[in-house]
């Protein structure tokens, strides 16, 4: 993982790959943090054996990420072996794995996943779908089916993006999909995300006026372009922007059962009776939550 000052995440990304996988197990790479209390959390986390790589500090290096993400796995980890899977992730993104009965984030569930994917392919793999936390309304989740991330099987990178949605391996062209999502923390308070915004831009987008930016809103081939869109955000627009999406509340998060709703209708999760319902759906691999949110709900299919 890169980061820069993210100071309202990293203790969450933290506590949480380490409860997965251990502080030995991860490495971040500082983009130039200045904030106190982010580089106390940093090395604090070092000291207890978290591999910080320091140096790293320039925008070029942060539009650059996915080049020193495949450097790290190579030279390092295939190097020195005794790993199953590259994860190549975001500060603002917890793994989660669809279960039967919701999205979970328990080391138990996501290692049941990742075992079960152990000498299954040297492709890469592709977690299909992501959750994104809707601004005001803890616990809940909108889902983007088109939003797509990946990771890699021990040995295999070929090429990793900037924006880690498409690695390649080496070994077989393709991706293998899973059961796995990240919950992404991309909607903090909209003042906090104009700052992170502004500050992850590319240098020649940063003294532009506002009329300059928006023309280059999105232009492909510049480096931060999409994020030109968070600047000009209204308050109402942000906080409204899932209304028409499904979203999935998420109970290992806040106390409650999981529930789904879209616009104003809502209901409470019940695998045995989506199946019930749905018998054909017994044979899809990756249970009846999945499916229900992968297609079932544009097919109209009934939850009871």
């Amino acid at each position: 993982m890169m980061q820069r000052d993210e100071r309202t995440l990293l203790r969450q990304w933290i506590t949480h790959y380490a409860t997965l996988f251990g502080l030995s197990n991860l490495t971040v790479m500082d983009n130039g943090s200045t904030d106190e209390t982010v580089l106390s959390t940093l090395k604090r986390a070092q000291a207890r054996g978290m591999n910080v790589i320091w140096g790293n500090d320039t925008p070029h290096d942060f539009h650059f990420k996915g080049g020193h993400f495949k450097h790290i796995i190579r030279s390092i980890w295939d190097r020195e072996g005794g790993y199953d899977f590259a994860l190549p992730v975001d500060c603002d993104e917890l793994l989660g794995v669809f279960t039967d009965d919701g999205v979970s984030i328990d080391r138990a569930d996501i290692h049941a996943q990742l075992n079960a994917l152990i000498g299954v392919t040297r492709r890469a793999l592709r977690m299909e779908m992501s959750l994104f936390n809707v601004p005001g309304q803890p616990g809940w989740f909108a889902i983007d089916r088109s939003f797509h991330k990946g990771f890699l099987v021990a040995d295999t990178i070929e090429t990793i993006d900037n924006g880690q949605h498409q690695p390649v391996s080496r070994h077989e062209p393709g991706f293998h999909a899973t059961r796995l999502t990240y919950l992404h923390w991309h909607n903090r308070p909209l003042d906090e995300l104009r700052h992170h915004s502004r500050m992850k831009l590319d240098p020649s987008l940063r003294d532009l006026s506002d009329e300059q930016l928006r023309e280059r809103e999105g232009t492909p081939g510049v480096p931060g372009a999409h994020l030109i869109r968070n600047l000009f955000l209204r308050e109402e627009d942000y906080r409204r922007q899932y209304d028409e999406k499904l979203q999935l509340f998420v109970p290992g998060l806040w106390p409650g059962v999981t529930r789904l709703r879209k616009s104003a209708q809502e209901s409470v999760w019940d695998a045995g009776a989506y199946l019930s319902r749905n018998p054909d759906v017994s044979a899809f691999a990756h249970g009846p939550l999945y499916h229900y949110v992968w297609r079932g709900w544009d097919e109209g299919r009934n939850l009871r």
